[in-house]
């Protein structure tokens, strides 16, 4: 059972805020959404924070500072970092489209990816995770000159079954205070084949930007271009969650909240979407111990499947001589896709890299 309330105070956590690291201190602050009330539960340590990140020094969360640090000079750089300050630095003039969109995908400040944004469209505006990163923008910048229905029109027209599309047509229409239309768009999300935030699309434009910055596909590149999608996704849950809990007295809601939060974690792409409908469930059934022991098997399989593929991928990548091949990633993307982050990820175990 504690296993049980570790992963739904992560999931809803993960849900509902931002989580950045203390570098000093390993200590999770969670800043969480407004109106959104902080779990009230123990969660066990943290892992390790993260040294790199692809985000560009002063654009994502920034480290606290250390009392009385006197000056010194600045720690140098591994060769892996260097090479992503530079890429980071080359992709913010370049003329290319895809480091464009990369870079405003990758964008923390949001004023300046407003603009980012905006010049990105102008080059794809057809491109599926260019406006699904809109419509997240828009979750938080309410007021923001890009925001407008084209963007869900877009989506629905190219990809009309995924089921995040029918979220976000929810979380609008509960936005504009049209509740019927927002439970209705809910419901039907549970009708849609899969649940996925475009975290391989994500994937492979970084990778494809890096690899163009001449960076190989080594076990530094893999894991660095993974960890950059931990963030990806959090408005949309954020709402999700609040948008639920706020009519969790309205059995009507209760039911269709518990329902697409019981579809999601079974038909979400990424493992962290799947986790979040888990949460999400146990977090509005009346009854959460009932539900866990009828659901917990399936769930802690699915989970445990894909920790052990972790475990495994963390192991074959910190062979310093690990590489993937352009053949080999472009059919884990594929895969992926299609079948989800652990089909993809039991496709790169098998075919061994080299």
């Amino acid at each position: 059972m504690r296993n049980f309330l570790v992963i739904l105070v992560f999931t809803i956590a993960a849900a509902v805020a931002w989580v950045t690291w203390r570098t000093d201190t390993n200590e999770p602050v969670i800043s969480v959404a407004p109106g959104v009330a902080a779990p009230a539960v123990e969660i066990e340590a943290p892992p390790q924070a993260p040294t790199l990140s692809l985000y560009a020094a002063g654009s994502g969360p920034a480290a606290p500072s250390k009392q009385n640090a006197g000056p010194g000079p600045e720690p140098a750089l591994s060769p892996f970092a260097e090479a992503l300050r530079r890429w980071r630095e080359n992709i913010a003039s370049s003329d290319n489209p895809v480091d464009q969109i990369v870079n405003a995908v990758l964008e923390q400040d949001s004023a300046r990816q407003e603009e980012l944004l905006y010049n990105a469209l102008l080059l794809d505006p057809y491109n599926t995770l260019l406006n699904y990163t809109v419509l997240e923008h828009c979750l938080e910048n309410s007021s923001s000159t890009l925001c407008g229905p084209e963007y869900l029109d877009m989506l629905q027209q190219v990809d009309g079954d995924n089921a995040v599309i029918q979220d976000f047509k929810a979380l609008d229409a509960y936005r504009n205070g049209d509740y019927q239309t927002a439970l209705r768009e809910l419901a039907q999300a549970n009708n849609a084949r899969l649940t996925d935030m475009y975290r391989w699309q994500r994937l492979n434009m970084i990778a494809d930007s890096l690899t163009r910055q001449g960076m190989p596909k080594d076990g530094e590149f893999f894991a660095e271009v993974l960890k950059d999608s931990r963030m990806h996704g959090g408005p949309r849950m954020a709402a999700m969650y609040q948008m639920c809990q706020d009519q969790r007295s309205d059995p009507n809601w209760q039911g269709t909240c518990l329902g697409r939060g019981l579809t999601m974690s079974r038909n979400a792409a990424s493992a962290v979407s799947q986790d979040f409908g888990y949460g999400l469930a146990m977090s509005i059934v009346d009854d959460p111990n009932k539900l866990h022991n009828e659901i917990a098997l399936e769930h802690q399989q699915r989970r445990n499947t894909y920790s052990g593929l972790q475990r495994e991928m963390e192991r074959v990548i910190a062979d310093p001589q690990w590489r993937i091949s352009d053949q080999q990633w472009q059919q884990f993307i594929e895969i992926y896709s299609q079948q989800g982050e652990q089909a993809a990820l039991s496709y790169l175990l098998q075919s061994g890299g080299h």
